[in-house]
């Protein structure tokens, strides 16, 4: 859903104004507890060690330990390298990085995209 949309469906009673107002009361609120009210061009963070080694080996370290697996039918995984023929790696994101849907960033200079993972791991180039 865009925004664009979301008045028309508010005013066909077919989105709740009151869901709205309580998603946009969050935002702002994250927003006010960081900061971003007093520094809204960035200026303060932009001097800062936002792409650090620490700063990314941190966020690297909350992401591996924050993967859940729901479900392993079939004692899928860990994938076996010497029974793999092939992995297809497709969709839009195969060669973008994308750490989460609200990403710091989506360049690929920081991090390695799946599309670029071999079979070892390593990063091809």
């Amino acid at each position: 859903m865009t925004a664009i949309r979301i008045p028309g469906l508010i005013e066909r009673g077919e989105l709740n104004r009151e869901i709205v107002d309580e998603a946009v009361r969050r935002v702002l609120y994250a927003k006010f507890r960081i900061g971003l009210f007093d520094d809204p061009y960035g200026e303060k963070f932009a001097k800062g060690a936002i792409h650090s080694g620490k700063a990314i080996a941190l966020s690297k370290k909350i992401a591996d330990e924050s993967t859940v697996l729901l479900k392993n039918e079939r004692q899928l995984l860990p994938l076996s390298i010497g029974k793999l023929k092939s992995i297809a790696v497709i969709g839009p994101n195969a060669d973008q990085i994308q750490f989460g849907d609200y990403t710091w960033t989506r360049d690929n200079r920081f991090g390695v995209t799946p599309y670029k993972v071999s079979g070892n791991g390593q990063a091809q180039t």
